[in-house]
Formats: structure tokens, sequence, C-alpha cells
């Protein structure tokens, strides 16, 4: 069996290579859309036999897997992981020339011998030892103990795990803001989203609309599914009535950013508010708010839409207010949104878009898939 991974800090997505009388791609990087059916593939491998082209099958994952036309990135790192329980036989391909093919260059490579075929055999183990750069070659005395290694590859494929980014959105949904306008301002959320999970492997994110009512519309929890969480963005029903910010920033101190809810002590927090009106009838005062022992260390962006914040003296101080220096956004409409798309996905990945797809794993093997295309394999 031929495994190779490509990561990004702790996120990943595979491809599954099994190599014996012929070479086969079980699982492509264009397979990774959707984690249980990538799963299932795995499970339903059958078995080649015969013989062991070893140097065949890397070099078919350097001119058939890693190669843009089957969702390979240029920039991507790449890490080659090679399962074999015997030396090469019957491979028309020299190892060495494979090893030192231009296409190699970047690319980690692990190996795992398996059992007396590697260990007992100097000329096998010479070959695992070339395939895997320095202290990347595992062995293990049979298939039943590789459970043995699986901690300590997970750990040196995926190093620390990253507590990652936490967004929480503070929507207005209060009745001065036209139906239009409430639509633009969830598909302005949308497109972050999307936007940001395309170069931010680790961010989270939660909405709260506050109206009459202060409600969750999408928890930390929720983000498992990239496409369920982006369909709750989309089911959001406006709230309406009054305009109680101080109280949506109070609900995600204390019911967004806790750990019941999925939030990590250790996380990067940063709240986005968005709001086309000061604070009306909101029982909470803002500065008090702002000044709790929750907030300590959380970034804080503030947009302001349309002449209700920009008109108003008392509105654009409360908008400046919530957010940190040089993080107060205003547009004059809701439709004006889009043209601080860029500069707020900047701001909060710090990084150029760039489209990836991404499995994310945990030391325990536990993962899930989170967006929408990249160059992986396993």
């Amino acid at each position: 069996m031929f495994q190779c991974k490509y990561k990004l800090k702790h996120f990943m997505t595979h491809i599954y290579m099994q190599y014996g009388a012929e070479i086969r791609t079980e699982l492509s990087l264009l397979d990774n859309e959707n984690s249980a059916r990538a799963l299932l593939k795995v499970k339903e491998i059958q078995q080649l036999l015969k013989l062991t082209k070893t140097a065949s099958a890397i070099h078919h994952v350097l001119t058939d897997i890693f190669i843009p036309e089957n969702g390979s990135k240029k920039n991507s790192k790449k890490t080659i992981i090679v399962l074999s329980d015997g030396k090469m036989l019957g491979d028309p391909m020299n190892l060495t020339d494979v090893l030192n093919i231009p296409q190699m260059k970047g690319v980690t490579r692990y190996s795992i011998g398996v059992g007396g075929g590697i260990l007992n055999d100097a000329e096998a183990i010479q070959e695992m030892t070339q395939i895997a750069d320095p202290e990347k070659f595992f062995n293990v005395s049979n298939y039943a103990a590789l459970d043995d290694i699986q901690s300590s590859l997970e750990q040196s494929l995926i190093g620390d795990e990253d507590a990652g980014t936490e967004i929480a959105f503070v929507l207005d949904g209060s009745g001065s803001i036209q139906p239009d306008d409430f639509q633009r301002a969830k598909d302005f959320i949308y497109n972050v989203m999307s936007n940001v999970w395309n170069t931010c492997f680790d961010c989270n994110f939660a909405i709260v609309q506050y109206g009459q009512e202060i409600r969750t519309e999408l928890s930390l929890l929720d983000n498992e599914n990239s496409a369920r969480a982006l369909l709750k963005v989309k089911e959001i029903q406006q709230l309406l009535k009054i305009t109680k910010t101080a109280s949506a920033i109070h609900h995600v101190l204390t019911d967004i950013f806790i750990p019941e809810n999925g939030s990590k002590s250790n996380s990067r927090k940063i709240i986005i508010v968005l709001s086309d009106g000061k604070i009306l009838g909101d029982p909470m005062n803002l500065t008090d708010v702002l000044n709790m022992p929750q907030m300590k260390g959380v970034t804080r962006y503030s947009i302001g839409v349309g002449g209700g914040i920009l008109n108003d003296a008392e509105a654009i101080q409360e908008m400046k207010e919530i957010a940190d220096p040089e993080k107060f956004y205003k547009v004059s409409n809701y439709a004006a949104l889009d043209d601080i798309l860029s500069s707020l996905q900047q701001n909060l990945t710090g990084i150029e878009g760039k489209n990836v797809f991404i499995k994310h794993y945990t030391v325990k093997g536990k993962g899930r898939f989170k967006v929408l295309n990249s160059d992986w394999m396993s």
C-alpha cells in the first residue's frame, strides 16, 4: 500500500494509491469533497497482489497525482508515505532515479517498513531508508503493530495542533433594515466565510443576530460541515424591532466563546459587528460590556452601514468604540459591502485568497472536512 499526504497546518486532504502487478489510484485529491465517501473508498480497496513496484508507484504520484489536472496546487506542501512489507520486485523503474526527478523537489517523504521482509533484509531496509527523509523511516514487526506508531506518525505529520481562530459575526436584524438589505448582509457573511475558509484552515464561525431578542444563528459547533454551515446562513430570518448591540456582544462573550459551545481557551477570537444604526432599547451598557474580563484578547471589528450610521455622530462613536483602532469600516449602503470584502478578509487571515480543500485531523485521528478543493494525498 502506498500513501501520501499533503498538509497545511493540521488540515489535510488525502490520496491513496496501491501498487502490485499494476499501479492504481484508489483515492484521488478530487475524491476529497465528501469525507464519508472518501473513507468508504478506503474500506473498499481490493488487494492487487503479485509484484512490488515501489519506484513506479512513487513515480505515479509525482506524474499523475501531484499535477494541476488532478487537483494539485503548485505551491502546496506535499507529503508521500510509503507503506510496504518487502523490497522492490519486478519494477522496471530505478528507485534512485525516481527519487531524484525534478518533481520530487520540496516533497516530504516517509516510509513504513512492516515485518521480517523488511527488518530481516538489509537491502529492504536500505530501500525504505532511502525513500524516507532523515528520521522519517518507521518500522514495525507486523501489520498488527501499525497502531503502535499511529500517534507518533500523526504528530510528525501535523505538528502541534493550532487552537485556531474563532470569528463571531454580530448581525443587526432590527426593523430599520429593509428585507433586501438584510439579505445582502447575509450574502456578505456567507462570502466572508466561504473565502476565509479557502485560506484559514483553522477558522470557525459563529453568528449572533440581534433585534427584539438575541439569537445564535450559527454556533462554533456547527462548523463540522461547511455546506451545512453555509446553508444555515442562508436560512437566517430577520428578527426586526430594536437594536440591542451591547446585549448581542455580551451574548458572544458568555454564550459563544465558552468551552461548552466549542470555544477553545487558547484560540484567537474575533468579533465583527455589522449594523445600520445606533443602539436602541438595549438594557445593557456598551462600555460595560466592552470592558468585561471575557473581552481580554478579543479582536473587534465593526461595520457601519448607511445614513443611520454615517449621518449620526453618536452612532459613529458607538461603532468606533466597538472596534479596535483602525478596525472600523463604513459603507454607504448594504450593496456596498462587497467593496470591503477583500480588505476585511485580508485583515482576518493575512493571506491573499487561495483555493484549498481541507480535512481537519487531530492527533487522535478524528477528522472533518471543511472547504472547497486542494492537494493532498494519503
